[in-house]
């Protein structure tokens, strides 16, 4: 993928000559900043172990970079671009070594599904594990990782699965028992990505672990 003219969140400032401050208004803004490559593979395999029992398995790679991206400074403050000096208000930055945003480089998934053997005329009974994990990711859109505390996002694994029982005893009825996040792991879905205009960061944490009953019925 290539893209030209890309389009990212940034502040702009404005400073109204006429009103008794000259304090700046700050307000939100996109901007066609740049230019970026992203290129990568997946790949994907079913493996039959054994009659009603199988395993899925994905991985996908993705290596994306900004070609060029440069953009206005505007805010309360001035902003440190990829060269390591400090840009002032009004200037223009050269932000190419910023992360790409929101994008792990490697994540991969193991999914495991049995089918119960059990009498047909009591329903069908499938069984599924699932583990997904992806890569640490960078949240920020403008700001190098030196300047944004908790800008990145550690790689996170998940377990989740299933029991289903379809078709109860020959009926429209069926029975779903859920887990996600059955390691009750605790981590960070967001950064607030504010450090360079309110030094002040905030986060995001994960749901718990989650046990859900489903029960179903299918009008024919």
């Amino acid at each position: 993928t290539d893209y030209d003219n890309l389009q990212k969140a940034s502040i702009d400032a404005f400073t109204d000559p006429t009103a008794p401050s000259l304090v700046p208004q700050i307000g939100g803004a996109t901007i066609n900043a740049g230019k970026a490559e992203l290129a990568g593979i997946e790949l994907e395999g079913l493996i039959e172990l054994f009659p009603g029992a199988s395993l899925a398995l994905n991985y996908g790679f993705t290596d994306a970079k900004y070609t060029e991206f440069n953009l206005v400074t505007a805010g309360a403050a001035p902003s440190v671009d990829c060269s390591g000096e400090e840009i002032p208000l009004g200037d223009v930055a050269e932000l190419s070594c910023v992360p790409y945003q929101q994008t792990p480089r490697h994540n991969y998934s193991v999914s495991a599904r049995y089918m119960v053997p059990i009498d047909p005329r009591a329903g069908d009974l499938e069984a599924s594990l699932t583990y997904a994990w992806y890569d640490r990711q960078y949240t920020s859109t403008n700001t190098i990782p030196s300047e944004e505390p908790g800008s990145w996002l550690d790689s996170q694994g998940l377990l989740n699965g299933s029991i289903r029982w379809g078709n109860i005893f020959g009926t429209a009825l069926d029975l779903q028992l859920s887990g996600s996040n059955l390691m009750n792991d605790t981590y960070r879905i967001s950064n607030s990505n504010q450090w360079t205009f309110t030094y002040q960061r905030s986060s995001i944490y994960s749901e718990p672990r989650i046990i859900s009953l489903q029960i179903g019925f299918r009008w024919e």
